[in-house]
């Protein structure tokens, strides 16, 4: 390691104190902290974060939260490898700077969570959670504790951002805290707007769209398509009847493995799931993220975020936990947050399989919100960056779905200047 890399991490919260440090690495010279925030009395759980102030206004600018999906997966991956501001030289354990950093306009917190994901831990896998509802509490209470402990943060406009799985976490969170506000349960968190990317909302509708989806970009015969119609159905009652590890199994098995055994076969290389135009060259995750996880695991990078535990990408005990989470659907918590008029933004790469535009299109359309009928009716518009098409929208008061054209499943990975565009779009309607 650089002796750089030590002064962009020399700064972590512990339960006894709060150190704060101006980083003064080449460009970026931000207000950083790190550490682990104990969330509740009755359980160990502790949750770790890294935040990053705004490059440009950190008094006024909003705090956005980002939660990476998985479910299991750490919230340093996008960090480190999409919208942070720094990002992995190639071939190397260095940071370089990310100028499509989302902390251009906004103070950026990353959280590992749920307990057990990246550098949080618990003592006992017994406090991991199983559902969406405690989940929501660790991560309200983990707030209320954040924003206690910065109270300089506290008063400004706050906004629930992430990818994936996080289309479970973000709607979740954004009622609870809603709920919470409601009922003045604590210091009131001033809550404006969530941004889902590529998330996995509602199951039911989402997985008719593998069909629907694979059979529009030409990734399976029409015969299979037609074949597989049937089985979706089977999927949709199993759902229905709410034993969800069944439905997971008739869902998961049924129709996303058989497309993506079938794609492997006329192929000869299995696809990569996040980005239909390449292969799947480092399974499971497609990606190669060795460097993170050396530069994350050296002893001296650990010491001064102040964590001892081993990081990893992803934890499958964690994912496995939430199995039974998987096929719920998160649209009540969705009309929750519309209906208290809190700006929603759903976006999706469109060459992404795994949560793909169409089944994102389709549950939003779907969502049963106080303005549903007048939402639907809304064209559909290009968007542009810089005078480059860079995707279509359709909005209608505070609901906005953007498709991002040429982004897989990580946009701010794919394409980080159009991005970084829209989440600032976003953040100026809060």
């Amino acid at each position: 390691c650089s002796s750089d890399l030590f002064v962009l991490l020399a700064v972590w919260l512990s339960v006894a104190a709060v150190q704060a440090f101006s980083s003064g690495y080449g460009p970026e010279k931000v207000v950083q902290h790190s550490g682990y925030i104990r969330v509740n009395e009755t359980d160990d759980t502790n949750l770790f974060f890294w935040f990053f102030e705004s490059r440009n206004a950190p008094a006024t600018d909003p705090v956005i939260l980002w939660l990476t999906g998985g479910p299991g997966c750490s919230s340093i991956l996008a960090l480190l490898s999409e919208n942070g501001p720094y990002r992995m030289k190639p071939n190397s354990t260095d940071l370089i700077i990310n100028p499509y950093s989302w902390n251009e306009k906004a103070n950026v917190l990353y959280v590992d969570q749920p307990v057990g994901t990246g550098f949080s831990y618990s003592n006992t896998s017994k406090d991991y959670a199983h559902n969406e509802k405690k989940i929501a509490e660790d991560m309200y209470n983990f707030l209320k504790e954040f924003l206690q402990a910065f109270p300089k943060y506290a008063n400004l406009k706050f906004a629930v951002t992430g990818e994936s799985y996080a289309g479970h976490y973000i709607p979740a969170l954004s009622a609870r805290i809603v709920a919470g506000n409601a009922a003045g349960q604590g210091p009131k968190i001033n809550f404006a707007g969530a941004a889902i990317g590529n998330g996995w909302t509602d199951p039911k509708i989402q997985y008719g769209a593998y069909i629907t989806y694979a059979k529009d970009n030409q990734l399976i015969s029409n015969t299979l398509a037609e074949e597989l119609a049937p089985v979706y159905d089977a999927c949709k009652l199993a759902i229905d009847s709410h034993v969800f590890i069944v439905a997971l199994d008739v869902c998961q098995a049924g129709i996303l493995e058989v497309i993506m055994e079938d794609i492997h076969l006329h192929r000869g290389a299995p696809m990569n799931p996040y980005n239909i135009h390449a292969n799947c060259t480092y399974p499971p995750l497609c990606y190669d993220f060795q460097s993170q996880d050396t530069l994350l695991n050296t002893p001296e990078v650990q010491k001064a975020l102040g964590v001892t535990k081993k990081w990893a990408s992803c934890n499958m005990e964690v994912h496995t936990f939430l199995l039974g989470d998987w096929i719920t659907n998160m649209d009540a918590n969705v009309v929750s947050v519309l209906d208290s008029d809190i700006q929603v933004m759903v976006y999706s790469g469109d060459y992404d399989f795994i949560c793909n535009w169409e089944g994102g299109a389709d549950w939003v359309f779907a969502t049963p919100w106080k303005s549903q009928k007048e939402f639907v009716a809304a064209p559909i518009e290009q968007w542009k960056v810089n005078g480059e098409l860079a995707g279509w929208t359709k909005q209608y008061e505070n609901f906005k779905f953007v498709r991002v054209h040429k982004a897989g499943h990580m946009v701010p990975l794919d394409q980080p200047a159009n991005a970084l565009a829209m989440i600032n779009e976003f953040l100026s309607s809060l």
